[in-house]
């Protein structure tokens, strides 16, 4: 076969690939969870950092209490839960985990998944509903109806507010992972201007330096991003845990 064929047919691959096959995870599909793993013990090293052994307050340490603080100021009943700190805190730096390892080349990145997503998010909510129902069945059924509200109002409101609460199971997830795959593709797009400009030599001319710029800015873009992200939706589960009737 020609190089003039085989130019034609790799170019006719790069053209039917789909934006979204970078998503797509290329290895066994036994070491899916290889980066949700790594994350834990990422956890893991984070809380051995954090030990009062140390004698004097490291960075990582002084962004977790800061990041602690806010969201104890922001949590109302919630904070009477036992452990809800802690587990605020692990959700957060679990996402900023799975949200920085993703920007590394050639890795696969889960927090752009929507089963992974949904599968966290369900798991909150499931907690939330069974906390909530155990602390105070009828405190939980009141909610769904608000008070002084007349009868014949009351059925329609109590099924929309029923729709809306197992609608947050499903919104929770899609937002983050609609917003992790929008600077996903933003990255890859400007890789596809930079690549042909790498090949070539022309990454030093003007406008080459000036794409190789952006695409830093990207990339700072998205860990800034992934960290947002990562505070969301730790923000928007303490939100949920404080409507929790006691």
């Amino acid at each position: 076969m020609s190089c003039s064929c085989v130019s034609l047919l790799l170019a006719e691959d790069m053209v039917l690939a789909d934006a979204f096959s970078m998503f797509d995870f290329c290895g066994e599909f036994g070491l899916v969870g290889v980066p949700v793993w790594l994350t834990g013990w990422f956890g893991i090293g984070v809380v051995v950092l954090n030990l009062s052994v140390w004698a004097i307050t490291n960075n990582v340490e002084a962004a977790l209490l800061s990041v602690g603080d806010v969201l104890g100021k922001l949590s109302g009943k919630g904070r009477s839960m036992y452990g809800h700190g802690l587990f605020c805190l692990s959700i957060f730096v679990y996402y900023v985990g799975l949200n920085a390892g993703s920007l590394f080349p050639y890795s696969f990145s889960v927090s752009s998944h929507f089963s992974h997503n949904l599968s966290m998010s369900l798991v909150v909510w499931m907690t939330l509903i069974i906390v909530s129902c155990v602390v105070s069945l009828d405190g939980s059924l009141a909610s769904f109806v608000p008070e002084s509200l007349p009868w014949m109002v009351g059925g329609p409101v109590a099924l929309f507010e029923t729709i809306s609460i197992f609608c947050r199971s499903i919104t929770l997830g899609a937002r983050l992972t609609m917003n992790v795959i929008a600077g996903k593709l933003l990255i890859c797009i400007g890789l596809s201007f930079l690549s042909p400009l790498l090949l070539t030599g022309g990454v030093f001319s003007v406008s080459g330096l000036f794409l190789l710029v952006m695409m830093f800015v990207l990339v700072t873009w998205e860990m800034v991003v992934g960290l947002i992200q990562s505070f969301i939706f730790t923000f928007l589960m303490v939100m949920y845990f404080d409507e929790v009737s006691f």
